[in-house]
């Protein structure tokens, strides 16, 4: 099981950098910030991360892995952690 989950985290990653770059306009909207840059900030290091994802799985870099997953749930912590000051301060 957890196997499944680091050989998908990657890919879900790359998804969710493309949902929030896609729709960064709307994001900016709803978190009522004055510019974009944040939030494609954010987007483009989940893709970056994903890259170093895919890349540590296909080395099969066995110490990098649980290192990488701690860094998306940090980046991820910090996600929820802009959206929710960024909705208090509207």
């Amino acid at each position: 099981m957890l196997n499944l989950l680091i050989n998908l985290m990657p890919t879900m990653c790359i998804i969710l950098a493309g949902y929030i770059i896609i729709f960064a306009r709307s994001l900016q909207k709803f978190l009522g910030l004055k510019r974009q840059r944040e939030i494609i900030a954010i987007g483009v290091t989940y893709f970056l991360l994903a890259i170093l994802g895919f890349l540590l799985i296909y080395q099969q870099i066995q110490i990098g892995i649980p290192i990488w997953l701690i860094l998306v749930i940090l980046l991820t912590l910090a996600l929820i952690y802009f959206t929710i000051q960024a909705r208090k301060h509207r």
